[in-house]
C-alpha cells in the first residue's frame, strides 16, 4: 500500500488539435482548466505548445514535445526515478513519471538520440531509474504497457512499460498516446491502468481514495470553472 493518498487529481491527455466545432486550439483549453482546477493537475505527454499557467501542472514528455522543460515554476516536469509529493492541505498523493517513448534503435542506441529530442524517448537507464520507485500512487507514462490489449505494440504499447508496472505496482498507472479511453484492473499488480483520451474530447477527476474516475466531456464555449465547482460539490 502506498503513502496517504486523500485527494482528487484532474488528469489530463494529450493536447492535439483544436476543440470541438471551433478554431480555438486546444492547448488554450489546456492553461484555462489548470487554472480553474481545485485540485492538482496532472497531464501524460504531447503538450506541444506550453501556455501561461498560474498553478502546477505535473507533467512528462511525450513525442510531439519540445524538452526541455518550460522555463516556469508551475510546469513541473516528472523526471525518471524521482518521487513527487504533491500536497494538498493535510493530505498527499505521491507521483512519478518516465518521459518520452519507445523507439526500437534509440532504445538499444540511446547515444543516437539528438540532445534536442532527449526528453522524446525514453532510454534503458531511464527505465532502470524508475524500477526502483516505491510508494507511487500515480505513475504517468506517454505510451501504454504491453501485453494488456492497450495499444499496437511495442510502439504505442512496450515492454519497458509493462515492466515498470510490474515492479512500480502504483496504484495507478495514466497512460496517454493511444488516444482512446480505457480503463482496467491489472491482477497481477493491482493496479487500475488508466488510458486517456485527447484534452479535447475529454479529461478527467480521479479520486484517490475510492479509485472513482469521472469522464468530462470537453465542450466549447462552457465555462470551464462553473464544471469543475460542479464537481468539485460532488
Amino acid at each position: 500500500m502506498c503513502g496517504r493518498a486523500r485527494v482528487k487529481v484532474l488528469l489530463l491527455g494529450d493536447v492535439h488539435g483544436h476543440l470541438p466545432g471551433t478554431d480555438r486550439p486546444t492547448w488554450e483549453f489546456l492553461a484555462e482548466v489548470v487554472d480553474a482546477s481545485p485540485w492538482p493537475c496532472l497531464q501524460a505527454g504531447d503538450i506541444g505548445h506550453y501556455p501561461t499557467l498560474c498553478r502546477a501542472l505535473y507533467f512528462i514528455f511525450g513525442n510531439n514535445d519540445w524538452p526541455p522543460a518550460p522555463r516556469s515554476e508551475y510546469y513541473v516536469n516528472l523526471r525518471p526515478g524521482e518521487r513527487v509529493v504533491v500536497n494538498v492541505g493535510a493530505e498527499s498523493v505521491t507521483v512519478a513519471g518516465i518521459n518520452g517513448v519507445y523507439d526500437p534503435v534509440y532504445y538499444a542506441r540511446p547515444e543516437l538520440i539528438p540532445a534536442s529530442e532527449r526528453g522524446l524517448y525514453f532510454t534503458p537507464a531511464d527505465v532502470a531509474a524508475c524500477v526502483r520507485l516505491t510508494g507511487i500512487d500515480i505513475f504517468l507514462a506517454h505510451g501504454v504497457p504491453a501485453g494488456l490489449g492497450l495499444g499496437r505494440e511495442p510502439d504505442h504499447a512496450a515492454p519497458a512499460l509493462l515492466e515498470i508496472l510490474q515492479r512500480v505496482r502504483p496504484r495507478f498507472f495514466v497512460c496517454g498516446h493511444a488516444h482512446r479511453f480505457t480503463c482496467l484492473s491489472d491482477l497481477r499488480t493491482r493496479t487500475t491502468v488508466i488510458v486517456l483520451a485527447e484534452l479535447r474530447r475529454e479529461f478527467y477527476v480521479l479520486d484517490t481514495v475510492s479509485g472513482e474516475l469521472t469522464r468530462v466531456p470537453t465542450t466549447a464555449g462552457q465555462p470551464i470553472a462553473g464544471v469543475l465547482a460542479g464537481l468539485s460539490g460532488r
